[in-house]
């Protein structure tokens, strides 16, 4: 049985999701450390009694009385995930940058489905790019090839 009832789940660090599942989470200096999400308070409290351990908590403010090493007590649990603010902050920029990737290519359906001349227009201006340096490559060999080596070279088929 736990030592301390803290939270709605009766462990020291363990709040229940309304999904039914289990978080962990314990405080060091002014970080807060995600344990993750378990199935049962049981597992979730004894994540918790791990990182304790790691931390040098004191035995009165773990969950178990029974993991007396810190061997113990990582056997009982697995090693936590841990997850800083900093994390949070560059998923948060990550999921930013991916609505706006998304935003981006909803409006370009939309201006294609809109202007379907512009789109006309603007792979026929990239077909003439594309032939242009082919025309340039055949000039510039010109000038540099002595002209029986320029005709071996094109009849190799450029």
């Amino acid at each position: 049985m736990p030592l301390h009832a803290r939270s709605s789940s009766s462990y020291r660090g363990v709040r229940a999701r309304p999904s039914g599942m289990y978080y962990a989470e314990i405080h060091s200096c002014d970080t807060r450390l995600s344990l993750g999400t378990f199935e049962t308070a049981n597992k979730a409290g004894r994540a918790y009694g791990t990182a304790a351990w790691r931390l040098s908590r004191p035995r009165s403010r773990m969950n178990f009385s029974d993991a007396r090493t810190f061997q113990h007590a990582h056997d009982l649990a697995p090693p936590p995930q841990l997850i800083t603010d900093e994390d949070r902050r560059i998923q948060r920029r990550w999921e930013r940058r991916l609505l706006l990737a998304e935003a981006d290519e909803h409006a370009m359906a939309e201006w294609r489905r809109r202007f379907r001349e512009d789109v006309t227009a603007e792979n026929d201006f990239w077909a003439q790019k594309s032939q242009i340096p082919l025309t340039l490559l055949i000039v510039l060999l010109d000038l540099l090839l002595p002209p029986a080596l320029l005709s071996n070279f094109l009849s190799v088929g450029v």
